[in-house]
């Protein structure tokens, strides 16, 4: 069951009749919603499910002991707590990845090794969970942390349906309050809900699906079908397609947990309109990228040390980011290529401010050519993040600065697309928040019947099936 079809759709309407309806206490919407959350989690795989759960009674336990436990204690329960949900990380998505590293090691040294093959499938979420279990223990440690009330609630926060396959990671004090809090008499925020769920649906079943329907990701099985402007098509518009897809989903989450009476992180603020790499990052994946600054770079010294450890310390963090995405080495060059990138925006930043310059306020020629920098080398860097393997990634390299390159080009509707996406960039925010101003002044009949209206019209829009989301695969 994903967002964006018609099994979430039904699903929802009786979650949301049976919140408002039966959920008038916190302990009765607590257990509707987290029973809800466990059957939507279920869908995918009871065995995900059964982990989710023993996920949740573990660090839940740690947490308490961390709180409870006398301050000489306290550490060792944290690192017990960590060391769990790195376990849980390490055995269902790196086990295999380690085995063929240390295969590849005997190998180069000229020594004969077969390590047994373990087959196990991800459980879609588990990256996202795990994190936010890791967040809860480490404020807690902190002491800044909101503590769960009860096992509960802490069920509750990690499960979460709207958030649970691909996040946003919310922080103990983005949602334990809000589970702690009585329920509101009525649903607030129905126009702000209606249309970022008319947000997520254009950018997931219209752009998205385009783009998906045009193949973009092929090229990046076999470059060499490809012509020079097909490989530009491509890797332009997977990027587009990649960021429709996870903001889409975001809005729709955003859109359903607001329904029920919740509010969760925005994860994505407009991008691609990015003129450097350090803004694109505080504009991306916002709630991950912070994750990382807070629990990563700032542990590592963050930026109160030496040039040339802060540009360590960036570096490190985004191999750690690149590692995260997934168990192979493509996305650890990737999160290097993100790191240098970043380490030399960093440096280039710092001399510029010694110089009495805002690197804040740069001239049009200057955002322009900073926007079509950081556009390409977002765009370029995935090019490892999505080849099976990095010969393909070095063919599909050399082939795209090559315009002798023949084969299959870019169609037009591709390229409308991809026009599309950036314009969304640019201009969605303010036509979505002037749609908000004007729907407010109607009355909930007149909305009612444009959301709807708008629903219907989108769905029969829509240019095929809907594909799996990009991010489930993280």
């Amino acid at each position: 069951m994903q967002f964006a079809s018609l099994p979430y759709l039904l699903f929802f309407v009786v979650v949301l009749s049976l919140n408002w309806t039966l959920g008038r206490k916190r302990w009765s919407r607590n257990i509707i919603l987290l029973l809800s959350s466990y059957v939507f989690y279920a869908q995918i795989s009871s065995q995900a499910l059964m982990l989710l759960l023993l996920s949740t009674a573990i660090n839940y336990l740690m947490g308490e002991l961390i709180v409870t436990s006398k301050s000489q204690h306290r550490k060792a329960f944290l690192l017990l707590g960590i060391g769990f949900n790195l376990g849980l990380l390490g055995v269902f998505k790196y086990l295999n990845f380690f085995r063929e590293t240390a295969e590849s090691i005997c190998w180069f040294l000229g020594l004969e090794a077969h390590l047994p093959l373990v087959t196990m499938l991800l459980p879609i979420g588990i990256s996202f969970y795990t994190f936010q279990a890791l967040t809860y223990l480490i404020d807690l440690y902190r002491w800044h942390g909101v503590r769960a009330q009860t096992l509960l609630d802490f069920a509750l926060y990690q499960a979460f349906f709207p958030k649970i396959l691909i996040g946003p990671i919310c922080r103990s004090v983005d949602l334990l309050p809000q589970i702690h809090a009585e329920p509101s008499k009525e649903i607030s925020n129905t126009t702000e809900a209606g249309i970022l769920i008319i947000s997520g649906l254009f950018k997931k079943i219209i752009i998205a699906t385009i783009l998906y329907d045009h193949g973009v990701t092929d090229a990046f099985q076999d470059p060499e079908a490809y012509s020079f402007i097909g490989l530009w098509g491509s890797m332009i518009g997977y990027s587009i397609q990649l960021y429709c897809d996870f903001s889409g989903y975001t809005d729709l989450a955003r859109g359903s947990a607001l329904l029920l009476g919740f509010q969760i992180p925005d994860n994505f603020k407009a991008p691609y309109t990015a003129s450097n790499l350090g803004a694109f990052w505080q504009r991306w994946h916002i709630t991950f990228s912070q994750w990382l600054r807070d629990y990563i770079y700032i542990p590592l010294g963050g930026s109160f040390r030496s040039p040339w450890r802060i540009s360590f310390n960036l570096f490190l963090t985004f191999l750690f980011c690149g590692f995260w995405h997934g168990a192979s080495w493509g996305y650890v060059l990737w999160g290097a290529w993100h790191g240098i990138g970043l380490a030399i925006h960093k440096r280039n930043r710092d001399r510029m401010r010694a110089k009495g310059l805002n690197p804040k306020k740069p001239s049009p020629l200057q955002y322009w050519s900073g926007w079509l920098y950081t556009f390409f080398f977002v765009a370029s860097s995935r090019i490892v993040f999505v080849s099976p393997d990095l010969a393909s990634s070095w063919l599909y390299y050399k082939r795209l600065f090559d315009p002798s390159s023949t084969g299959q080009g870019a169609k037009i509707t591709l390229v409308y697309a991809i026009c599309l996406g950036l314009l969304i960039n640019f201009q969605g925010r303010g036509f979505f928040n002037s749609l908000h101003q004007t729907l407010i002044q109607k009355s909930k009949v007149f909305q009612a019947v444009f959301f709807l209206l708008v629903i219907l019209l989108l769905n029969l829009l829509r240019p095929g099936g809907i594909p799996p989301y990009l991010y489930s695969q993280f």
